[in-house]
């Protein structure tokens, strides 16, 4: 599947990133609940854009027609998060990029652009605390509740938002993680990308601006893709 990016600059005007559970709930006397998940959760998305200039529209409506269906996918992150809360008012999270991070000796190099918060990587997956390891942070660094961080586990893409934490004097840091990750760390260790960290998405519904003087809004319901190592 080839992946997609929403036009540059998008005109999003709000996002609405939620976890969607499959779950078998039974209910019991004395208001008790049974529930069961029935698959792994997945993130759900709707986006509306701010009125589109023509050339805008046109280029919403390219991406659209490029998207075949369901045949590719899009890469989208929640806008009103873009960065860790605690670098958000500051321009690429508060200090200039000062390269790339590279770790040998993994299954794979790994490249990830160091920022304020320093170049992370996620080197370990605990799933029945719902934790992943965190090293590369600059030490000290705040990660805040709902904080999202993305990294590429084999095949799939995984987007987490994370509780606050903080890293230690040597940058790394358990950090709580909804959904849960999965079991295997097989494939780590991996960058944590945290700037703009973005999930990949199958739009499953959308409305494009009309061919007109006045031109409409786009709003899109995106479901996120996982698949099997």
């Amino acid at each position: 599947m080839s992946r997609l990016y929403l036009p540059d600059p998008p005109k999003i005007k709000a996002t609405n990133f939620r976890l969607q559970r499959v779950q078998a709930v039974n209910p019991l006397r004395g208001g008790h609940h049974q529930a069961v998940d029935m698959g792994e959760p997945v993130w759900m998305c709707d986006i509306s854009t701010t009125p589109l200039s023509r050339a805008q529209g046109g280029s919403w409506k390219w991406l659209l027609l490029k998207l075949r269906g369901a045949l590719r996918t899009l890469m989208l992150h929640d806008v009103s998060r873009p960065r860790p809360l605690a670098y958000q008012d500051s321009v690429d999270g508060g200090a200039p990029l000062i390269g790339a991070k590279l770790l040998i000796g993994a299954p794979r190099l790994i490249g990830s652009v160091a920022r304020a918060w320093g170049a992370p990587y996620v080197t370990a997956f605990d799933r029945a605390n719902s934790r992943v390891r965190v090293s590369g942070f600059t030490p000290g660094a705040v990660i805040s509740d709902n904080d999202y961080g993305a990294v590429d586990d084999g095949p799939t893409r995984r987007l987490f938002a994370c509780e606050a934490t903080v890293a230690d004097s040597g940058g790394n840091a358990w950090v709580t993680v909804e959904p849960a990750p999965p079991a295997s760390s097989a494939n780590l260790p991996a960058a944590f990308e945290m700037h703009r960290a973005s999930g990949e998405f199958i739009v499953v519904q959308h409305s494009a601006p009309y061919s007109a003087p006045v031109v409409h809004e786009v709003t899109l319901q995106a479901a996120q893709v996982l698949r099997r190592s």
